[in-house]
Formats: structure tokens, sequence, C-alpha cells
């Protein structure tokens, strides 16, 4: 009998994924607007885990993110816009596998 392949569950996926790090950040956090945000939104919202608040403030991991940008979105609807956020230099930043 076949083998069926069992898709894999989003957990899995997203351990398969690979990045070419870049030395610069595509991510700023501006802590003094971070302190006073209410909601900080950015750490529930990323797939990625790159957020995380450690001694009052906002930390993050660039070098892990996913890029689908929902930080941003999130802390500028629900936050205190203390997130800039753009795509990596060309070359740099994930790789997304299809299949």
């Amino acid at each position: 009998m076949a083998e069926v392949n069992k898709p894999l569950k989003i957990s899995e996926r997203l351990a398969l994924t690979a990045y070419y790090t870049d030395q610069l950040s595509h991510i700023e956090v501006d802590n003094e607007k971070c302190a006073t945000c209410l909601s900080k939104a950015c750490l529930y919202v990323c797939p990625a885990k790159v957020y995380e608040l450690k001694d009052g403030k906002i930390i993050f991991h660039y070098e892990a993110c996913f890029e689908t940008g929902a930080c941003i979105v999130a802390c500028h609807q629900m936050g205190n816009k203390g997130i800039k956020w753009k795509y990596p230099r060309g070359g740099y930043g994930v790789i997304f596998r299809f299949g």
C-alpha cells in the first residue's frame, strides 16, 4: 500500500524556514513609545515570536522575522506606533519554500 504524506502542522513548517541574516536590522523599536503602550500588540501578533518584554522594554530578534508585517499593522492600529519596519535589504531575510 502506498504511503500517504500527511500535511505538516504550522509549527513544523515554520521550523523549516531558513534565513539569510543581514547585519543591519530591518526593525526599529522606540522604547519610549513602547513603554506607554497599553496593548503591546506586537508581543501577540508576530507568528515568529520576534518580540518579547524584558525588564519593561520591548526587545526583538530581527534575525527570526518571517516578514509578515503583522507587527507594524498591529502597532500602528492598536499601539503607540513605536515600531518601524521595512523589508530586509535584497538578498537577505526569510527564504520561503513552497510545497
